[in-house]
């Protein structure tokens, strides 16, 4: 069956394809690099499959998969669980898009296709994975720019990652990469716009001996860059260090946190949260996919703040046993 808006999304992007009904199945492949490449690597949604081929016994018409030609059939870039869901049903046919690439370059044009045509009608991405994602074109030689337009991102969501990634690049490339683990995003990120090689590393070192806040370092960073020699830099890490020196010995490496509020208190919410989730099972099949991905969401939170909570318990109840 024919797909006006995926044919749209394609014509839009630029890429060439013809509509082919009923290519044998047995020609159509599915290689690791395709699972890799549209899946991220994860398996096949079970439930999705079986959902389909129920759907195809009922009546229903499946939307054509996209594929190229390659020497022995052709290979799936978008589908691959109608592909499983034909086979399932034991069927010898399916329509497909067969999208022509540029001989220049095509391996990564079809990994492109691949990594953003799912993004239209395959398994949800979380907001993770298309961070992910973007930064992937990014690597691939896209502008920030371009890879957040392919991905349905805002610029700036984006920015602070490619900052933090040359930020991680710049200290591998100085034999200091391990500097920068356990170093979040937005840390990564502000002290990209550290100007010197050497300060980058020492205000890093500084940062986690001191366990400064993000208005801290970002202050350190503007002081950096509005030093007029080496020498004055030398001198915003000295007062610094000298400015910290007793939250640093005092808490042994660390600035003094205020008391954080008692787990317990959420602990209401949290089983609310569960209780509303649970009862829900029985109206299952009366939810819409979006349903589905929410509600999911929301398990995947309430199991997580759980956790949180048990290991706070635990480490309670060590301390009065």
């Amino acid at each position: 069956m024919r797909d006006s808006v995926l044919e749209k999304w394609l014509t839009d992007r630029g890429w060439k394809f013809t509509y082919t009904p009923e290519v044998p199945l047995a020609e159509v492949l599915v290689t690791d690099a395709a699972r890799q490449n549209i899946r991220l690597g994860l398996p096949l949604n079970d439930d999705h499959v079986i959902g389909m081929a129920e759907a195809m016994e009922n009546g229903s018409e499946l939307p054509a998969i996209v594929t190229h030609k390659v020497s022995t059939g052709y290979e799936v870039d978008n589908g691959l669980h109608r592909v499983e869901a034909f086979r399932l049903l034991g069927r010898k046919l399916l329509d497909a898009y067969i999208v022509e690439f540029p001989t220049e370059n095509a391996q990564a044009a079809i990994q492109i296709l691949r990594r953003t045509v799912n993004t239209l009608n395959g398994e949800p991405l979380s907001l993770e994975e298309r961070l992910e994602q973007a930064m992937y074109f990014i690597r691939s030689g896209y502008s920030t720019a371009d890879a957040a337009r392919l991905l349905g991102l805002k610029s700036s969501r984006l920015q602070p990652r490619v900052m933090a990634e040359k930020t991680q690049l710049r200290l591998k490339g100085l034999g200091k990469g391990a500097l920068a683990e356990g170093a979040s995003i937005p840390l990564l990120s502000t002290l990209h716009a550290v100007p010197r090689d050497k300060h980058l590393v020492l205000l890093l070192e500084f940062t986690k001996r001191a366990r400064l806040t993000s208005d801290q370092v970002k202050e350190l960073v503007k002081e950096l860059r509005s030093a007029k020699s080496d020498e004055e830099m030398d001198a915003v890490l000295v007062n610094a260090e000298a400015q910290y020196s007793t939250q640093i010995a005092q808490t042994q490496g660390g600035l003094t946190r205020g008391p954080r509020p008692s787990p317990l208190r959420s602990l209401p919410a949290l089983l609310l949260r569960a209780n509303r989730i649970i009862k829900m099972e029985d109206g299952f099949s009366r939810l819409t996919r979006q349903d589905v991905t929410n509600i999911l969401a929301q398990c995947r939170r309430t199991i997580a703040d759980l956790q949180r909570l048990v290991a706070s318990l635990e480490r309670h109840r060590k301390k009065i046993a």
